[in-house]
């Protein structure tokens, strides 16, 4: 029951903190320094908020896009400003001096063509539905339960291991009251034989 107490408050403390972490970043990145793009190390995390790359990627997962890969080629995928300034994910079907041509896997037609400085990044890998995640626990009524768990669970397990100490240190006491009551036993009876001896030598220098 501990290990699970502690493994509840170890997944749930690091969740929390990850998702902190991430909406700070993000926030200085893209509303303080004005980055385009939140990256860190030539690399940056988006999630995806569309069915177009179905089955390859799904709605609510997270994908990693490089920004230093600038090689691009038919069946990659990659990540670009639209017409509309919109972010999307789509795969290379044909690559021309101009641009590329994209296509979401799940949709029927073609993009219009993108040129090379609209696109962002190239696809590395899925995290997937780590987006329905990360939006559950950004809710409020949920950062307000799992800390009231968190604190909770915490609050018992300090309760038990203050008692696990009582304990100890009551067992120790113990240990010592008996070690001392067979040294002072041991004491006395030494004691006694000592005064004994004193007695026998009286009684032989009388008789001398």
């Amino acid at each position: 029951m501990k290990k699970v107490k502690k493994k509840i408050i170890s997944i749930s403390s690091v969740l929390l903190a990850g998702i902190l972490l991430l909406d700070i970043y993000q926030f200085i990145s893209l509303k303080v320094l004005k980055q385009p793009l939140s990256t860190f190390n030539g690399y940056a995390l988006l999630e995806v908020v569309s069915s177009s790359m179905y089955p390859t990627i799904e709605k609510g997962d997270y994908i990693l896009i490089s920004t230093k890969d600038k090689n691009y080629h038919k069946k990659d995928i990659v990540t670009f400003y639209d017409k509309e300034d919109n972010l999307v994910t789509h795969r290379i079907v044909s690559v021309s001096k101009k641009g590329v041509i994209t296509k979401g896997d799940f949709n029927p037609t073609n993009d219009s063509l993108t040129v090379y400085s609209s696109i962002v990044g190239k696809y590395v890998f899925r995290i997937p539905n780590a987006g329905i995640i990360v939006r559950f626990f950004k809710n409020p009524i949920v950062i307000a339960v799992v800390i009231i768990i968190i604190f909770g669970i915490s609050y018992l397990t300090a309760e038990e291991n203050y008692d696990l100490y009582q304990e100890f240190l009551e067992s120790l006491e113990k240990e010592n009251k008996e070690e001392n009551v067979h040294t002072v036993s041991h004491y006395k009876g030494k004691k006694n034989n000592n005064k004994r001896r004193k007695k026998r030598a009286r009684r032989k220098q009388r008789r001398g």
